[in-house]
């Protein structure tokens, strides 16, 4: 597989002293289980926290002006599972992923194998490499106006999902006929032991804006 290694690095920008790191952050479990290779899960593992680090980080430095809700609104954004599986998919890393056979890789594996790569750069070349990865690759989400952050409920839910924490509760809490006959709902959303209250005119509204505070809440404490 020398010749992929070659290819992959090229794209990634970086070239491995150990191939088997490679070799792993490369390999869906699917393909492990069937050959008794190491997979992707554990460098994914190391990985995740790299890149919230590495994200919060730039932000950080970034929108100097920002306050802490909005340094985790677009960390939230930038972080989630879709704009990670964007990026494997749009440079092709995922035509070098090891899968067994009959599968097919969703945004959560995809950007699994984002993380995997993180991790896998940062145990062959330190944490300058992996920031070097993460930030070529993901530099363009970092931006002014948070247009990354398009809808709350889904990314409150990959957040949920990815800690294994009971589903997203929401419930409303009020609703009332407003005189210009618009309407106003009041709704809240529960998940890991916390809880938000967001307003929209109407529901779904009022769910995206309690997913988003939740988010904050949530990142807050994380």
């Amino acid at each position: 597989m020398k010749r992929e290694f070659f290819e992959i690095e090229k794209i990634i920008g970086y070239s491995f002293k150990d191939d088997e790191l490679l070799l792993s952050a490369l390999t869906h479990p699917s393909y492990g289980n069937e050959r008794n290779m190491t997979s992707y899960e554990r460098l994914e593992f190391v990985g995740d926290s790299i890149v919230d680090f590495i994200i919060a980080d730039e932000l950080y430095k970034r929108f100097e002006n920002a306050d802490e809700g909005s340094l985790s609104k677009m960390r939230a954004g930038i972080v989630s599972r879709e704009p990670l599986a964007n990026i494997v998919k749009r440079n092709g890393f995922d035509e070098y992923i090891l899968i067994g056979g009959g599968r097919e890789l969703g945004e959560k594996e995809l950007s699994n194998i984002f993380e995997s790569l993180v991790g896998a750069i940062f145990y062959d070349g330190g944490i300058d490499k992996a920031r070097e990865f993460i930030l070529k690759f993901a530099s363009e989400l970092i931006n002014s106006d948070n247009s990354t952050i398009k809808d709350y409920k889904s990314e409150l839910q990959n957040v949920i999902q990815k800690r294994k924490l009971k589903p997203v509760e929401y419930s409303v809490v009020s609703h009332e006929r407003l005189e210009n006959n618009s309407h106003r709902y009041v709704v809240e959303a529960r998940a890991d032991g916390k809880r938000a209250v967001g307003e929209g005119h109407n529901r779904q509204e009022g769910e995206k804006e309690a997913a988003r505070k939740l988010l904050e809440l949530i990142f807050k404490n994380k």
